[in-house]
């Protein structure tokens, strides 16, 4: 296998000098090349180039945001993603139990399973866990504030870790404004007006680490998830709110409203970031978000069983 690695430069020192210990020891028969990334979306790049120089595999090393990066840069290609999951969120490696053991990881590259699942287009980006607007990319957006403030970012990193995004919730509950975000879209063909708390459009049961946000969902199946939740009034009831979702018992609740689709639009009164795998992807008033099935491949373990597995290895 041909395989190139790219190194988010943001995590740890002592992470990077596991990973390439560890990569120098499981890949010295095969052709691999390691690169590090130099700015936001400097990942992007590199994939694109990869998958253009017919890389069997590009590996993500980080988190996923470092993953979304590297979708966007391979997807529809014969380049197959594989990750080391070493970032401050790993929802994506989490779906597919990916090991966090850098050389159980690196087994996985090796043993070549393929799982082939659907995409989310936003905007002519792309994202494979969770996106959305409202409440969420304000947190999304404070987390990665918080990320890129240089060596205290750095710190600051570590020391929360995964957490991070807890102490990010917590921030952003603090700002004004925060509960409220007028859109208008079609629903089941109806045009739907509300003022919205969030609108989260998934192909995952999880978001951020312990959100239930869709109980149920694949990845593979040619739709996504929508959960659509109207204005909260106070503090209070978004901590309740959380806590409901952590047991994906909101689904219940009347303010809350779910249904799948393939397709969806939305306009919003005043322009918003949509967030998607951890990361701001795009700003405007207008969103279509659709399903792009089988557009990535992905290395999973081999006790993953789901539709649409390969074998690349060679």
């Amino acid at each position: 296998m041909k395989i190139k690695f790219i190194i988010n430069s943001g995590i740890s020192e002592d992470a990077k000098n596991q990973v390439i210990h560890a990569v120098n020891d499981n890949f010295i028969e095969h052709d691999y090349s390691i690169e590090f990334t130099g700015y936001h979306r400097h990942a992007e790049v590199i994939a694109k180039s990869s998958a253009m120089q017919f890389y069997d595999v590009v590996v993500a090393v980080g988190g996923d945001g470092t993953v979304n990066e590297i979708i966007n840069g391979i997807a529809g290609t014969e380049s197959a993603l594989a990750v080391l999951p070493v970032g401050t969120a790993n929802d994506f490696a989490e779906f597919y139990s990916l090991p966090h053991n850098i050389h159980e990881a690196c087994r996985v590259i090796k043993d070549g399973k393929v799982h082939c699942p659907d995409l989310i287009s936003v905007n002519g980006k792309f994202y494979a866990t969770a996106g959305g607007i409202g409440f969420p990319s304000k947190v999304v957006r404070f987390a990665n504030k918080l990320k890129s403030s240089g060596a205290v970012g750095q710190f600051i990193r570590e020391l929360f870790g995964s957490r991070l995004y807890t102490v990010s919730v917590l921030f952003s509950l603090m700002r004004k404004n925060a509960f409220s975000n007028s859109i208008n879209l079609i629903k089941n063909g109806l045009p739907l007006r509300i003022s919205a708390f969030s609108l989260i459009i998934d192909n995952q049961p999880f978001l951020g680490g312990n959100l239930l946000m869709s109980p149920g969902a694949v990845n593979d199946d040619g739709t996504f998830n929508i959960c659509l939740i109207d204005e909260m009034n106070s503090r209070t009831e978004v901590i309740r709110l959380l806590l409901k979702i952590i047991k994906g018992q909101h689904v219940a609740l009347s303010n809350v409203m779910t249904w799948s689709a393939n397709e969806l639009e939305v306009e919003s009164d005043n322009e918003q970031d949509f967030f998607g795998d951890g990361d701001l992807l795009c700003h405007s008033k207008k969103f279509r978000m659709k399903v792009v099935q089988r557009a990535l491949k992905v290395m999973v373990p081999n006790n993953y069983h789901n539709r649409n597995i390969n074998d690349v290895s060679s």
